[in-house]
């Protein structure tokens, strides 16, 4: 009997719902996920088996590993390429046993574990200018774009078509008409909006975009998982920028308070990393190789910042940026200041959390009062009572949406990226963030944190145990859902 035979008597006897359990259920328990996962999506497809089917299909099966086994093969041919320009960058200086010994300890731990998880060296003598505002992000980005001599590259998760994106554009398209070479890759989901030929002038004067997975309804799915995330600018290869910054009004603040977030502007041989996570990327879009000298000049000795360029993704062992950021908070022995819009902390940072606060260290967490994704705020806020209960202390956000994905730890090591405390960051999507060995730099972004946290909007555990039953209520329904998000 064949499996339409087999399978035609079940039409008769089961319900549609039913014959979708019988289809995704053992899809569920075969994909091996994280039980705590696996238990969620079994309860949504049989509380909700229209729902939980299209979800799954969507989001939840993940068949991407076909993509991810591109993504990697992409990273693997162009290879030869980057290592064929490496001499150029043989000042970068990487960190020997002997120049690790002498950082502090908690930054020569987390430089060896982020080195170990990747190729991702640590580089001296770099310059790290912390960007506060978007005007200040979007100044520095149009003043280097308009100055330009040989390429700029930009990769973002959005690319909105409003004034701020059209400023953008028309600067990269007076870039490409004076025979500048302009590169964007934007992702397919987080841009979605600027499909319908915003990007039509730009190509039309010579400059190359392309799109990052496309969401196209596929024999086998619709593809809208493992997003690109990251948020990088190269410009002439000698200029850099990165953090939690997307190309939109909201940041920048046009018609409406800007958002709170925070960029970096980096100069020196960090750079280069940034360069080749581009050129892997773009390579993994569109098949053309970047593996060219003209593409990574000589850094100049720009500072004296110590910058690790760490990028993490489902096509990579490690997920090495929920690991860092783990183990500076295990690693923390005086404070840990971290401040995040989408906090679903995954059990063992939670733990980590904890466990820090309870053993002295001063922990605290710099998390929105309102967030524009209502599901995960409400699944963040049920985490509140037992991180309070343990000593983390908590503060609301008041001013505009927090958007800022950063952290401190003893003075000593920082790190800010694109990011989110949430198990999508850390497993389904491209990030990147920089991790910072300053104590310049580390006391500027705690000093940042600090002044946000206002004393009159701290989350009080005997205060916040007297909320509404309707709020725990919706804070344990969503933190159901947390596995999902």
């Amino acid at each position: 009997m064949d499996l339409a035979q087999w399978f035609e008597p079940l039409l008769y006897v089961l319900s549609p719902g039913e014959l979708l359990n019988l289809i995704f259920i053992p899809s569920v328990i075969n994909k091996r996920k994280p039980a705590v996962t696996a238990i969620a999506w079994i309860m949504a497809l049989l509380a909700m088996p229209y729902v939980g089917a299209a979800l799954y299909f969507t989001i939840g099966d993940n068949r991407m590993k076909r993509r991810v086994k591109k993504r990697i093969k992409a990273a693997v041919q162009i290879e030869p390429a980057l290592e064929g320009v490496s001499h150029v960058a043989a000042s970068r200086r990487l960190l020997d046993d002997d120049e690790l010994r002498q950082l502090p300890a908690i930054t020569s731990a987390l430089a060896r574990l982020a080195l170990s998880m990747r190729n991702a060296p640590q580089t001296t003598h770099n310059h790290v200018e912390l960007l506060e505002t978007g005007a200040e992000k979007f100044d520095v980005l149009l003043k280097a774009i308009t100055g330009a001599q040989h390429h700029v590259h930009l990769e973002y998760y959005t690319f909105e078509p409003d004034e701020t994106g059209r400023h953008v554009c028309e600067a990269l398209i007076d870039c490409a008409r004076r025979g500048v070479e302009v590169r964007v890759l934007w992702d397919a989901v987080g841009s979605f909006t600027a499909y319908g030929g915003f990007f039509d002038e730009l190509e039309a004067a010579g400059g190359k975009v392309t799109s990052f997975m496309p969401a196209r309804l596929t024999y086998r799915r619709l593809e809208i998982n493992f997003r690109n995330h990251r948020k990088i600018a190269i410009i002439d290869g000698r200029l850099g920028l990165t953090g939690g910054m997307n190309i939109g009004n909201e940041y920048r603040g046009y018609q409406t308070e800007p958002w709170r977030d925070l960029h970096m502007a980096i100069e020196g041989p960090a750079v280069h990393d940034l360069q080749e996570i581009f050129a892997e990327d773009w390579y993994f879009a569109c098949k053309e190789s970047l593996g060219s000298a003209i593409y990574f000049p000589r850094p100049r000795m720009a500072g004296d910042e110590i910058v690790q360029i760490v990028p993490s993704g489902p096509d990579l062992e490690w997920p090495a940026i929920h690991q860092i950021i783990f183990s500076a908070i295990t690693l923390a022995k005086e404070r840990v200041f971290l401040m995040t819009p989408y906090f679903v902390p995954t059990e063992s940072l939670l733990t980590a959390l904890k466990t820090a606060a309870q053993r002295g260290v001063d922990v605290r967490l710099l998390l929105p009062r309102h967030s524009d994704v209502a599901l995960v705020f409400w699944a963040g806020r049920s985490y509140y009572e037992e991180l309070l209960q343990a000593g983390v202390r908590i503060f609301k956000y008041t001013g505009s949406m927090l958007h800022a994905k950063a952290m401190s730890v003893d003075g000593h090591f920082a790190t800010i990226g694109s990011a989110n405390l949430d198990e999508r960051s850390f497993y389904l999507n491209f990030e990147i963030n920089a991790m910072l060995y300053s104590t310049r730099l580390a006391h500027h972004v705690e000093g940042l944190i600090r002044a946000d946290m206002d004393p009159d909007n701290e989350v009080l555990l005997e205060r916040f145990k007297q909320r509404p039953y309707r709020a725990r209520l919706a804070e344990n329904a969503c933190r159901l859902l947390s596995p999902l998000l």
